[in-house]
């Protein structure tokens, strides 16, 4: 097979862009990463689908942590598949807890 990237070939560059193809399950994983996030929406001053786009799908989740608290921006992966903001704000309460502002970024599939 011909290497069309580093040492990858074509075959194992798709595999390792599909994330569900790593591991025996990805369905445990989700299901973290939907409830943790659910918890996350729970934070007091949470803000959920805040419109930036034209389209429904073009939101953000944001977690506030204070005046002129740093920004952390989370883009969910997917490989522009599956998920959105809503299974991708797990890390919003640690964050804020640190005095980092969280946004979780959805987009078009």
């Amino acid at each position: 097979m011909t290497n069309v990237y580093g040492n990858f070939d074509q075959e194992t560059l798709d595999t390792e862009y599909l994330i569900s193809q790593t591991v025996p399950d990805i369905g445990p994983f989700l299901a973290d990463y939907a409830r943790l996030s659910e918890e996350a929406r729970a934070l007091s001053g949470a803000c959920e689908d805040v419109a930036y786009g034209d389209t429904p799908q073009e939101v953000v989740d944001v977690f506030p942590a204070g005046e002129n608290a740093p920004v952390f921006v989370f883009i969910h992966g997917g490989y522009w598949r599956m998920l959105s903001q809503k299974e991708s704000s797990f890390m919003a309460p640690t964050m804020v807890l640190r005095g980092i502002a969280v946004i979780s970024v959805n987009y078009t599939l």
